[in-house]
Formats: C-alpha cells, sequence, structure tokens
C-alpha cells in the first residue's frame, strides 16, 4: 500500500476521490494544497426515487408489516463497522418506549447469526425483518421504512444515506459518519455513540411524521454534486481538461 501511494503522488497526474475523508487516507492530509487531487462524488440514479408513490402497503404486506407500522429502517452488510449490536440495543429500547414499532435490516454477513441470537436474548427477534441482500433499495425505503438509523463506528461517505434522504426518510446516524453526505440538513440528525440509548430513541421517536416526498426529496439530491448527471459531467469535464 505505501509503495502504491508513493508511486501514486510520484506519477499521477490527477487523483480522484469519492469524499474528502477518501482523499485524505489516499493522498495524505495535506491533500488540498496539491493541485492534481480532487473529490469526485459518486452520481446516483435518482430516478426510481423521484417516481416513488411513497409508503405502499402492498410492499409493506409483503413484508409482513401493518400499513400504519412505524418502521426503522437500516441497509448495509452485517460486519462490525456497521455496528448492528447497537442498532439491536437502540431498537429494543424504541420498542420498548413505544410498543409496534419493527425494525427492517437489509443487507447479510457474516455477523448476520450473531445479532440473530442477540435479538433473541433481548426479545426482540419477532419484531425485527431482515430481508437478506436486496436490489429494490429505492422501494423498501420509500415503501416501507419511516426512519433511517445508521450508527457506524466509521464511513467514508455512505452511498445508503443519500439514498435514504433521495428516498425523504429522516436519518439518525452516528457522529463519526462524514458530514459530507448531508445534502439535505433538516433530515439528518448526527448523534455520539457515546451517547445514551434513551437519547437516540428520543431522535428516533422524534422523527415520526417528519419525511419529506420522496419525489421533493429526490430533486434536492438531483441539485447537488451526488446526483448521476453532476458527476458525469464533472468526469468528462476532467478527461477533456
Amino acid at each position: 500500500m505505501r509503495l502504491m501511494q508513493r508511486w501514486i503522488r510520484q506519477y499521477a497526474t490527477i487523483g480522484l476521490a469519492a469524499s474528502a475523508v477518501a482523499a485524505e487516507a489516499l493522498y495524505g492530509a495535506g491533500w488540498r494544497q496539491d493541485p492534481r487531487w480532487r473529490v469526485l462524488h459518486y452520481g446516483i440514479d435518482l430516478a426510481p426515487f423521484s417516481s416513488a408513490a411513497g409508503r405502499s402497503t402492498e410492499l409493506r404486506a409483503e413484508l409482513g408489516l401493518d400499513a400504519d407500522t412505524f418502521v426503522i429502517g437500516h441497509v448495509g452488510r452485517f460486519d462490525r463497522q456497521k455496528n448492528h449490536a447497537f442498532l439491536v440495543d437502540i431498537a429494543a429500547a424504541v420498542m420498548a418506549a413505544t410498543p409496534g414499532i419493527r425494525l427492517l435490516l437489509v443487507g447479510d454477513g457474516g455477523l448476520r447469526a450473531d445479532i440473530e441470537r442477540k435479538a433473541r436474548g433481548l426479545g426482540v427477534a419477532d419484531k425485527i425483518i431482515m430481508t437478506g441482500v436486496r436490489r429494490d433499495i429505492a422501494r423498501l425505503m420509500t415503501g416501507a421504512m419511516d426512519c433511517f438509523v445508521m450508527p457506524s463506528l466509521y464511513e467514508g461517505l455512505p452511498l445508503v444515506l443519500l439514498e435514504a434522504q433521495a428516498a425523504g426518510l429522516p436519518c439518525i446516524v452516528a457522529d463519526s459518519v462524514s458530514e459530507e453526505a448531508n445534502v439535505i440538513p433538516e433530515l439528518v440528525n448526527r448523534l455520539s455513540l457515546a451517547q445514551p440509548l434513551d437519547h437516540w430513541t428520543e431522535a428516533i421517536l422524534a422523527a415520526r411524521g417528519r419525511r419529506l416526498p420522496p419525489a421533493l426529496a429526490a430533486s434536492r439530491l438531483e441539485r447537488s454534486s451526488f446526483s448521476i448527471g453532476a458527476s458525469s459531467a464533472q468526469l468528462l469535464q476532467i478527461y477533456c481538461a
């Protein structure tokens, strides 16, 4: 890795990074002083969010959810970074405070069995829906979720948080997540992982009724550097320079 970084610094004419955090990891803390290094945000295809109708009774029935159930959502692989163990603790605390709430976990990974075991130990396994890997993330976010929670131990720039904002979801995220991903600030509430569970519980319960229509939220992402149009135009400009 160090040899590769030395070659990059010596021979590269332009270096791109997906975020400021990634740029620092690739090119060093002083990367902004070198005009070769730039941030190029990943572009998201926002069409599935722009055309979404919002909460779907049909999709919720497919997942075994009532039409009026408040659903906490998360999308991510089951590994240590994503901090599912703490997420289940949060969900259990929210469910104890307000019965009837459900947790929807999308993804798979090596720690899934451990998380299932933890949920059984907390007595909330029957209130958690694990879908495994899905390709219809926009449909799940807009049609089934009411709030998005991301207590990751660390992140560069999580695209799934951008997608959650495009879906209009209020997002409760750890302050370890880069602020670069805050495109719709009123939807993002950042909390420290050191804060007690009741702070997370209060934030989630306060998020009820705060979601935006997906078409409106997606239009705001469309005007950002994370739209696929803006990203591809910037990349084209770099190659044509």
